[in-house]
């Protein structure tokens, strides 16, 4: 067993967009080419999942946050917003299972995160950063 990170935008329809941890680390440090021109002048909902792997399949999420992400005109993530208003849900395995407890991951990350387990490449789609 071991354990892997993964970053996802989620598009207005819910749809996941896969975005490489390396990617996202750039965005954060302003590198010139870290733009997503897919997602200009939008404000996108990130959820960083961390997945048990085993025999080389994801098994389950042992761990989720979000986050909104502001992206300015040119594609380019702002970045003194995130650092002032960054304020990740934690959700745990009890909070997928329990309704009451569980609201803040209904308003924050759609069902189709919490599926991605069982499914894991069913609705993925791959960012394009430029």
């Amino acid at each position: 067993m071991s354990l892997s990170s993964k970053v996802f935008l989620l598009s207005a329809d819910d749809t996941l967009h896969a975005l490489s941890n390396a990617a996202f680390m750039r965005m954060l440090r302003r590198e010139s080419i870290a733009r997503i021109p897919e997602f200009a002048g939008q404000r996108v909902r990130l959820a960083s999942a961390v997945v048990e792997v085993a025999n080389g399949a994801p098994t389950r999420i042992v761990r989720c946050t979000s986050a909104i992400l502001d992206i300015d005109e040119h594609g380019v993530l702002n970045v003194e917003r995130w650092n002032a208003h960054n304020s990740p849900v934690w959700v745990t395995r009890s909070h997928l299972r329990d309704q009451t407890e569980g609201a803040c991951l209904k308003s924050s990350m759609p069902p189709v995160v919490s599926s991605l387990a069982a499914d894991p490449g069913s609705q993925i789609k791959h960012c394009c950063i430029a």
